[in-house]
């Protein structure tokens, strides 16, 4: 049987590129072509037509090429995509075929090689419209490779939620979390309504392990007027359960695959959580300060630029910093040495620790000076916070336990966004000019920071 005419979406920004990119497939089939500058609209006609392929560049303004098709193989995976990029990388690259990209190019690309990659993912065509079984085995490896590929368990639960509304062709899907005697909705992947999955999850009591290592995928039969239930049981990051509950599956997988098919599904999950979990730990030490314990700049940074970028989106989520340094810390190296210094710098970040509220993190700045991330915090709540420190250090007794009993004192500054700063470089400096400020007068105080000029 003759395949129809195949559909062909170019998402390129740039005009001639896009115009060489329809002159070179159509040298090697008839196809009907579209193309965009935006990645959101990509994926928007992605989702309402039935494209073969998908050439996206990288460097699309709204979002990049690796989003791009992340969010298209999730939605369409027997869709093949092409990246392009005029900054390629082999990070990138390898990124990009681990998440089911088809091929990578550097521009400018050679139109040969181009032209054949065009006419191999054209010809995949014939493996998702032949055997039923071939396609839906298919459809799982996508699945599994877009798993395998993920490093947040919010992505995992997409694609796992993807694929089961499109294997089971349910009316209705839900996501739970059991984790102890504590069970919480995670996520709706369907238009049904919630209550109605709410209502089938508690008469039937479906949140409850089974066998769920050599059954992941639990049927319930239609009774008493209630439909068809099926809930796939799996485990991602840490011991939690999850359960994906589906209301009236239409079953394309035939009855005898299903438990080889969601075994294998569960399986891939469940590595990936193990990667999640050993990447988070190895994470972590690139984020930490060995000396204090506390997390250190890199980590500092990061978490500024996740602030102001949240503040840019919603300008009601205040936050501040504390700027801390250690008054006459010299002398005590000079007197007592270097090990018993960093013994201080230990004891001293356990002090700043026990005194932040629930959700401040604390890092070494360097040296003796120490930085502090209060979240939800407005000057006069920061204000406070520096004092409980300022307080807790003063009346400490420093390495007591090895008869020293060192006394310290700490200098702090506060600033603020927005009052006292806007940006990353401009809040961390007015925190540090406000600790100055106490260093040149007192030392032992919170100071805070001058108002931005208008």
């Amino acid at each position: 049987m003759a395949l129809s005419t195949p559909n062909v979406l170019i998402v390129e920004s740039d005009s001639r590129q896009t115009e060489l990119a329809m002159e070179l497939i159509r040298d090697v089939v008839r196809a009907k072509v579209d193309s965009t500058n935006s990645g959101e609209r990509a994926v928007e006609l992605v989702s309402r037509t039935n494209y073969q392929l998908v050439i996206a560049d990288c460097g699309i303004g709204d979002m990049d090429g690796l989003t791009v098709l992340e969010r298209v193989k999730r939605g369409s995976p027997s869709t093949s995509v092409i990246l392009t990029s005029a900054f390629a990388t082999i990070e990138e690259a390898v990124k990009a075929l681990r998440y089911g990209a088809d091929e990578y190019f550097k521009k400018p690309y050679n139109p040969e090689h181009f032209k054949l990659a065009v006419r191999r993912c054209l010809d995949r065509r014939d493996l998702y419209t032949g055997d039923q079984i071939v396609t839906g085995l298919m459809l799982l490896l996508n699945c599994c490779q877009l798993i395998s590929g993920c490093l947040e368990e919010e992505k995992i639960f997409d694609s796992v939620t993807s694929y089961l509304r499109r294997e089971t062709g349910c009316s209705g899907l839900a996501l739970y979390k059991a984790s102890g005697n504590k069970t919480s909705y995670v996520k709706t992947a369907s238009d049904a309504d919630v209550d109605v999955v709410e209502v089938l999850v508690d008469r039937h009591n479906l949140l409850k392990s089974s066998d769920g290592e050599k059954h992941p995928m639990r049927i319930i039969t239609k009774s008493n007027g209630a439909p068809e239930i099926a809930i796939f049981e799996f485990r991602c990051v840490g011991d939690a359960k999850y359960f994906a509950v589906c209301i009236a599956p239409n079953w394309t997988t035939p009855s005898d695959e299903v438990d080889s098919r969601f075994r294998l599904l569960q399986a891939q999950i469940q590595m990936t959580g193990r990667n999640i979990q050993n990447y988070r730990g190895v994470r972590h030490l690139l984020y930490l300060d060995e000396p204090t314990g506390l997390y250190n700049t890199r980590y500092l940074h990061l978490c500024l630029d996740q602030y102001f970028e949240r503040w840019e989106k919603d300008k009601t989520k205040k936050f501040s910093v504390l700027f801390i340094d250690v008054d006459r810390f010299k002398g005590i190296n000079d007197s007592h040495g270097h090990l018993v210094g960093t013994k201080l710098l230990f004891e001293m970040g356990e002090i700043i620790r026990s005194n932040l509220r629930k959700g401040d993190v604390a890092f070494r700045y360097g040296g003796d000076e120490f930085v502090v991330l209060l979240d939800d915090a407005a000057t006069d709540l920061a204000e406070s916070v520096g004092e409980r420190i300022r307080e807790g250090v003063e009346g400490n007794y420093f390495l007591a336990k090895e008869s020293l009993n060192i006394r310290l004192t700490v200098s702090i500054g506060v600033a603020s966004c927005p009052e006292h700063a806007i940006s990353k470089r401009d809040i961390i400096e007015a925190a540090d000019n406000a600790m100055y400020s106490v260093k040149r007068s007192t030392r032992n105080s919170v100071y805070i920071a001058e108002k931005k000029a208008a």
